[in-house]
């Protein structure tokens, strides 16, 4: 019978992830007023070449600064929603078919090396935006011809998402999914259940994992691989029991190494299986194991999310061809880069890494 359980504490972390940033913040009055223009043309209003109200009457109605109101309308006329002609009022433009991909816009969390822009610049003039900025460059998303393609989006970036969307921008996720958008990205969940396989059949249903919490800080991948794994056990019919789960941010690696080592290699215990997502701990463990007198393939199989060359030869231990987050994040933004060069804007890809 599946028996899985984990920590409370975890538990309750992993559910505050999956909401995280979900509830939008309130919206600026200018990005307030832009939505409310926005609906009012969707829903047929004002249709095309129908002027909208003029920017005084929108101060008096919504009781806001002429500066709020002509940013607004500003945003919108950059966007090609509303066109204005001097001494004429502001109408609803005809919306032109997305034509050919003039600018890519590169958004992430953290600085990319200059290759992954090189990934697009060859084909594409390509500029790169960091997540926290995005927000403050709205109307430069919204321009015609312009392409967003977002590496690690966080969840607080949704809103504008969902705004680009309604605006017809063309928008791509690479090593992120959320419903509704194209994306490519690691399916976590299918490349770890390979190496459970090999743990299951090797060591049986009793599995171990140690890895980093999934708030640690600059691993925007971390909640996808504990959830990927967490959800192939399960599918598995592995023993996850509470005191086989070693997640935390273990500012000193080594002793909690050690505590965890001495936790799975109890007396008498048969051969353990051990999955490892985060290649900083790997080392600090097999210190801690050899320091017990306890070696990989004879006393336990170790499974490595990240692939690690000096490891490779030793028996016992198996690893995903992930050869960490620079190669892997430059290969998964040329994936990207492919199939919007073919034109292929609404792919939805989810590639599973195999094991070495």
């Amino acid at each position: 019978m599946l028996n899985f359980k984990i920590k409370s504490g975890f538990y309750r972390k992993l559910i505050i992830w999956l909401s995280d940033g979900m509830e939008e913040k309130m919206p600026g009055k200018t990005a307030a007023l832009e939505q409310l223009l926005l609906n009012g043309i969707q829903a047929g209003k004002w249709r095309v070449g129908e002027a909208i109200p003029s920017r005084n009457s929108l101060m008096r109605k919504y009781r806001l600064s002429r500066c709020t109101v002509e940013r607004a309308v500003g945003g919108l006329i950059r966007a090609g929603i509303l066109t204005a002609k001097q001494g004429a009022s502001t109408v609803v433009a005809e919306r032109p078919e997305q034509g050919k991909i003039s600018r890519i816009i590169l958004i992430s969390p953290f600085r990319l090396p200059r290759l992954s822009q090189s990934c697009f610049e060859e084909h594409v003039p390509t500029v790169f935006l960091a997540e926290e900025e995005a927000a403050f460059h709205e109307a430069g998303l919204r321009e015609p011809g312009v392409m967003v393609v977002w590496f690690y989006p966080g969840y607080a970036s949704l809103p504008l998402m969902e705004r680009l969307k309604e605006l017809n921008v063309r928008q791509m996720l690479v090593n992120r999914t959320f419903d509704g958008f194209p994306f490519v990205s690691i399916d976590y969940a299918a490349s770890l259940a390979e190496g459970l396989r090999v743990l299951l059949a090797e060591c049986g249903r009793e599995t171990f994992v140690i890895s980093y919490d999934i708030n640690f800080e600059n691993r925007p991948y971390q909640p996808e691989r504990v959830a990927g794994y967490f959800r192939s056990a399960a599918a598995l019919g592995m023993n996850v029991a509470e005191n086989h789960s070693f997640i935390g941010n273990f500012p000193d690696a080594a002793s909690a190494m050690s505590d965890a080592a001495r936790s799975i290699f109890m007396p008498g215990a048969r051969k353990r299986g051990i999955t490892i997502l985060n290649r900083e701990l790997i080392l600090p463990f097999l210190m801690a194991a050899s320091a017990l007198g306890k070696t990989p393939g004879r006393d336990f199989h170790l499974f490595l999310c990240d692939y690690s060359r000096e490891l490779a030869p030793y028996p016992g231990i198996i690893m995903l061809n992930q050869r960490g987050y620079p190669v892997i994040g430059e290969y998964m933004l040329q994936v990207a880069s492919d199939h919007i060069l073919r034109g292929e804007l609404e792919v939805r890809r989810r590639i599973k890494l195999e094991l070495v």
